[in-house]
């Protein structure tokens, strides 16, 4: 009987979208997998092993106890990819480790824009240069460290996704619904531009009589956008529905919706709307970790400069033209289902895996 590989996973918490990718591995891939985390709840009732970690903080940098002991009853390790996060970064510079070490994360700043800033580019590299393997959202980053020298036998990608269930009857359903409703999915927070969305629907509504907009999602911006609303008086037509986790409640949001919107951000909303076969919209410039670049222009959504009178002439575009909405959220769909499950994001970490496991074996 083969023994099954030990993989641990580190990180800062167990995100409840990230489950589908743990369980995955760890039944249909064939590993034994366990998540350890500092913060956060443990999840009952999950197939994998979970573990709370105690850390300490020294201003931004976050320091674990008693790690290297606990990554030496696994065979390969995977830790997030965060320089602030010394503890990670300390164990790659252990010579003779009897685990495979790999990082996995976006690879590149986020703060100001995706690569925006490429101060801390050296030190990301230093230490990509000692691990075994290194897994990406996309295939960006790759591309940017094999130009700083980087082995791209070791550069793995496992593209950032959400797992997905919906029943039989959904695209039926979807197909032929009339098409009345604008979607946001994600939290409400200042960097998404929500105001941006606001104002081109306050503008679009009085010509579009049976127009809605669908918001879901909570965050500490949902008070004042309350207000606007109610200034407007479009109470009636703008619907809050919190946060909203389980697939069959968003079947039954998406399936006469026309696309989503999120003028500020593309991130792992992206996929969920793709996977329900939602067109995406968001400004060229948006905030990303990389899903971003799942869109491809007037195809499966669109990127349009960032200013809300382009985001105006893309939603009419779609509104006067139902036929192209019915193309481009086939494409949205055939993106995902074809190129963006569970099973694809699961086989760049086997690879990984494998690699980094192929180099800790004595010959």
């Amino acid at each position: 009987m083969t023994t099954k590989k030990r993989i641990l996973f580190l990180q800062n918490r167990l995100l409840h979208y990230r489950i589908p990718l743990y369980e995955f591995l760890n039944r249909q891939a064939g590993y034994e997998v366990c998540v350890a985390f500092p913060y956060g709840d443990v999840v009952p009732k999950t197939e994998f092993r979970q573990i709370k970690l105690s850390i300490q903080k020294a201003k931004a940098f976050v320091l674990h106890e008693r790690l290297y002991e606990l990554c030496c009853e696994y065979d390969v390790v995977i830790a997030m990819f965060d320089i602030r996060w010394l503890t990670h970064l300390k164990l790659v510079l252990i010579r003779n480790r009897p685990f495979g070490y790999v990082f996995w994360g976006i690879g590149v700043s986020t703060e100001k824009g995706y690569d925006a800033i490429k101060l801390y580019d050296p030190v990301r590299y230093y230490f990509a240069r000692r691990a075994d393997a290194m897994i990406f959202y996309s295939d960006y980053p790759v591309e940017k460290y094999k130009r700083a020298g980087i082995s791209e036998q070791k550069l793995f990608v496992a593209p950032n996704t959400v797992n997905t269930e919906w029943s039989d009857e959904y695209w039926d359903q979807r197909s032929q619904a009339i098409k009345t409703k604008l979607v946001f999915i994600g939290s409400l927070q200042a960097r998404k531009n929500l105001d941006e969305l606001l104002h081109c629907f306050f503008i679009l509504a009085p010509k579009y009589h049976y127009l809605t907009l669908h918001i879901v999602g909570e965050g500490t911006l949902k008070p004042l956008l309350k207000e606007k609303i109610l200034n407007q008086g479009m109470e009636k037509r703008i619907v809050f529905h919190g946060q909203v986790n389980q697939d069959k409640v968003l079947s039954t949001i998406f399936k006469d919706a026309l696309v989503c919107v999120s003028p500020g951000q593309a991130g792992l909303s992206v996929l969920k709307s793709f996977s329900f076969g939602l067109p995406f919209i968001t400004s060229a410039h948006a905030i990303t970790g990389g899903e971003r670049f799942a869109i491809q222009d007037d195809y499966n959504g669109f990127l349009y400069p960032g200013t809300y009178p382009n985001l105006e002439s893309t939603l009419l575009a779609l509104l006067d033209n139902p036929q192209r909405v019915k193309v481009m959220s086939k494409a949205a769909c055939d993106s995902y289902w074809r190129h963006r499950t569970i099973d694809v994001m699961a086989s760049g970490f086997s690879k990984a895996i494998e690699y980094a496991f192929s180099l800790r074996q004595k010959p």
